[in-house]
Parts: structure tokens; sequence; C-alpha cells
């Protein structure tokens, strides 16, 4: 189990560093994550359908600016995974630990700026002295360790956290794990509905609505509705830049010729 926890714990750090030196690409969200972590542990099944669960559920947390959204999805859902894998648990099961220790975990990112903050007078020295080599492997090692930072509470929670998830779950009465098994079919739905609120407009609800009522009353396939609802938005996307090239080109015509020196002065 250490050697498993270890290599998580690897991973993760490798996945974090990963983020910031290739501009951002996105590889630590959970939907990634999740199968990565089942592909190195075997089970990739599992690793995708807990990864999409918690996608859902985090999927309104996202890094705006300098801000991390409030939550580590990352961390819950390399826990959630490992855990889930390794102690054989059911998703149901490991999507409530998974986000209970991402919001717990956020309380450990300073450390990621407060380790990288210790590489930047030797980076800005090789930049001076033009060694760009050097300065490329010290921003590369630089962000190994500020994730491996972070994470180590993925290290200590995986290594500890599914004995005393099992411990708890046999010891747990039936009527609870019910009501657990409920409260995870939910938490997808409450994730929708935070992007919903934050994407929700009056002009583009009957969208919303369309869809609901093919896929619940029609049984319309989930794969064929998302190739028409990218259609749609592609369809609307370009007539608005249509329409707006043509504005502008009507604007254009209609403005009054100006000498070269007037248009400098106005």
């Amino acid at each position: 189990m250490f050697f498993t926890a270890l290599l998580v714990f690897v991973v993760t750090a490798i996945i974090k560093a990963t983020y910031g030196l290739l501009a951002v690409p996105l590889i630590d969200r959970p939907i990634f994550a999740g199968f990565l972590i089942g592909l190195i542990l075997g089970d990739v099944t599992k690793g995708i359908i807990i990864g999409a669960q918690l996608e859902l559920v985090f999927m309104g947390v996202v890094a705006i600016g300098g801000g991390d959204g409030g939550a580590d999805y990352l961390g819950a859902a390399v826990i959630a995974t490992a855990i889930g894998i390794t102690q054989n648990l059911p998703v149901e099961v490991v999507l409530p630990v998974g986000i209970t220790l991402g919001y717990a975990g956020y309380l450990f990112s300073p450390l990621r700026y407060f380790v990288g903050e210790l590489f930047i007078p030797i980076t800005d020295k090789h930049l001076k002295a033009g060694n760009l080599r050097k300065f490329d492997v010290i921003a590369i090692v630089g962000f190994f360790l500020a994730g491996a930072a972070q994470y180590l509470f993925v290290f200590v929670a995986v290594l500890f956290g599914g004995d005393v998830v099992t411990m708890i779950m046999e010891k747990t009465p039936v009527f609870v794990l019910e009501g657990i098994t409920l409260s995870s079919g939910i938490l997808p739905g409450i994730g929708l509905a935070m992007i919903i609120s934050m994407l929700w407009s009056s002009k583009t609800a009957i969208y919303f609505f369309v869809g609901f009522f093919l896929v619940k009353y029609l049984g319309v396939d989930l794969v064929f509705l998302f190739v028409m609802a990218l259609a749609i938005g592609l369809t609307e996307l370009f007539l608005k830049m249509d329409l707006g090239g043509k504005a502008s080109a009507a604007a254009a015509v209609a403005a009054p010729e100006q000498s070269e020196e007037e248009g400098f002065l106005s």
C-alpha cells in the first residue's frame, strides 16, 4: 500500500507541475485525473466513472485570475479514485469522501506558492546570466516540488484513508449507507445546477427545456443530442460573426471621410 500511495502522490505532483509548465492544459480536471489514476492502478473503467462524477460536481469550480476556485478538485479525484480502486469500494461511497477531502485539501494550496517562490531568486539569477538550460531545469524542478508540497496530503490520505473508510463502512448502519448512496446521486445534479446558474439566460433557456424533454420523453441518445447542440451552437456563432462583419462594414461606409490631419486630431 505504501508503494501505491507513493505512486499516486508522484503522479499527482507531475500533473500539477505539467499544469503550470504547459500553459494550463486542464489535465488536472477530475475526468482526466480519474482516468490516469485508474490506468496506473489497473481499473480504467472505475477511474473514468469516478472522475466523470466528480467532474460534474466540480464543473463550476474554475481557476480565474489568481484564484483556485475554492476547492481542490484534483486532490478530490485522485483520492476518491485511488481509495475506490484499492479498497474495492462502490462509487457512491467514495464520491462524498473525495468531495470532502477536495474542499479540505484546498487549505494546503498555499504550500505550492510558498515552495515555488523559493526558486524565484535562483531562476532570476540564471535568466540574467543567460543560462537558459539551467533556467529550464530549475523551473521544472521547482514546479514539481511545489506540486509535491501541496499534495503531501494525498499520500497520507491514500496510505491511511482507505483502511479508515473501510472500517467506518463496516460499522455504519444500513440506513446511513442508503442515505450516502442517495446523496451521491444528487451531488452531480448540484454541480450541474451551479454551472447552469452562471450560464442561464432567458434567450437560451428554450434549449435547456427542449433538451430535457428530448431525453426524458423521447429517450434521445446523449451523444446524438450533443452533436445537435454543437451544430446549433456553431450555427449561431457563425451567424453572429457574419452579422457583426456586415454591421462593421456598413458603419465604415456610412462614416464621413476624414483627411489624415482630421483623423489624427479627432
